[in-house]
């Protein structure tokens, strides 16, 4: 039988069902929030691998469970009710073991044996009988125990090894860092809002009691005034959403070939780009897709969406990739290797292949850093980003169904700049239109 958790990850085959810590290749003292959150990513990026083949919806299972792993290990009281759970199986199958070991003799204790006796003899040739003298020392010189005895000793000592494993396990059950230990505090006084999530279109997972991190106080989005930044500060609508004052979208166009246009309706978050062939965005590739870029600092909402299809028709496809590849997309950006793309994306291929998904891209010091891509309805999508200290969450509605694409951990400052903007890798010009585009700071 096929065994992925081996093939794939290399745990051993006797490790069934696997342990979070060997399903994200770490130690179980590995206390680093960042070292588990890399290694979740490491290891989805490699079962990726296999998803298309004929373990795909193995992939999918694994997939959910390296997701599920990732959010137990980072939240302190899920984790610490975790490691208690292992530490009670350990100690029941430790205690299965000994119970059925077959008592042994003890050291001092030996059946009498006889000089004479033949099976101490390799050669059993008859050889004249010699007077053999007794030592002192001979065996049925030596105490004997009886049979109740044995058995009490033997039990003793079963009894004292099964309280020093209790102990060990207690102790390891207790045993997490002062810090963490102030964190599930923490973690146990935050009212728990239950998120369900999906992680590519496999099964749902439940998120209650996700890690949430301490939030900055929210400041205006757009900030004041300055070089980079809007004339006046956005202003707010009844239902506390921001829009823009006018001209604001203009002003902060960002277009690094000078040649797409935008037309914007700031009072409804509407705009229009229409973007020549091959503007992309990917360090080290191209960085010249146009796009609205607004500084915020602190925690925020960004809201878009994304109007219309996506698929370009066949023959557009770039010669060198073989395809083509069309989005629209909300941005987090610090600089041209430092970045975050959420998009609603349609592909066509040189084989006349079409698909449409979401695509969720970051990159640190221009290496991608994650990549998701679940599939989706080549129509109208309204895309989420938002950002809670270290945390930074992406969601899309599409057809009434609200979906959380992923939850990751950032080393982003407080100020970065966010954003929308397209994509267009394909041999002809493309025009794209969104609505409600608003950026807030988070409640």
């Amino acid at each position: 039988m096929f065994d992925l958790y081996h093939k794939w990850l290399g745990i051993p085959k006797d490790q069934r069902p696997p342990t979070l810590y060997e399903l994200l290749g770490i130690s179980p003292s590995e206390r680093d929030d960042e070292v588990i959150d890399e290694a979740a990513i490491r290891q989805t990026a490699h079962i990726r691998t296999y998803q298309i083949g004929a373990h795909a919806q193995e992939c999918t299972r694994i997939l959910a469970e390296i997701a599920q792993a990732r959010i137990t290990l980072l939240n302190p009281a899920k984790r610490k009710e975790y490691d208690a759970q292992l530490a009670s199986k350990q100690v029941a199958a430790d205690a299965t073991e000994i119970m059925a070991a077959p008592p042994r003799p003890r050291g001092g204790v030996a059946p009498a044996r006889f000089l004479d006796d033949e099976s101490d003899h390799a050669d059993t040739r008859e050889r004249p009988k010699k007077k053999k003298r007794r030592s002192k020392s001979s065996a049925d010189d030596q105490p004997t125990l009886s049979q109740p005895m044995l058995f009490g000793i033997i039990g003793g000592g079963v009894a004292l090894l099964l309280v020093i494993v209790l102990v060990v396990a207690l102790t390891r059950r207790g045993g997490a860092a002062p810090g963490n230990r102030d964190l599930a505090q923490g973690a146990e006084k935050r009212p728990k809002t239950p998120v369900v999530a999906t992680v590519d279109a496999g099964d749902p997972i439940d998120e209650t009691d996700a890690p949430a991190k301490p939030k900055d106080q929210p400041r205006a989005v757009p900030p004041a005034p300055s070089s980079n930044a809007p004339t006046s500060p956005a202003k707010r609508s009844s239902d506390g959403k921001a829009f823009f004052p006018p001209g604001t979208l203009a002003k902060h166009f960002v277009d690094p070939d000078g040649d797409s246009t935008l037309s914007a309706n700031d009072k409804d978050g509407v705009f229009r780009l229409r973007v020549p062939a091959f503007h992309d965005l990917y360090p080290n590739r191209a960085v010249n897709a146009p796009r609205v870029m607004l500084d915020v600092e602190g925690d925020f909402l960004a809201e878009l969406r994304v109007e219309g299809s996506m698929i370009a028709a066949p023959g557009l496809e770039v010669p060198n990739i073989q395809m083509s590849y069309r989005c629209g997309c909300l941005i987090v950006w610090q600089d041209e290797l430092n970045f975050m793309r959420f998009d609603r994306g349609g592909k066509t291929t040189s084989k006349g292949q079409q698909s449409s998904y979401m695509n969720f891209q970051l990159f640190e010091d221009g290496k991608q850093r994650a990549f998701i891509q679940p599939p989706c309805l080549d129509d109208s999508a309204t895309l989420h980003v938002e950002r809670r200290g270290k945390d930074l969450v992406a969601s899309w509605e599409q057809n009434g169904t609200h979906k959380v694409l992923t939850q990751r951990l950032v080393r982003w400052p407080a100020n970065v700049k966010v954003g929308a903007g397209a994509l267009n890798v394909s041999t002809q010009a493309f025009q794209i239109d969104f609505a409600g585009f608003k950026v807030t700071a988070a409640p």
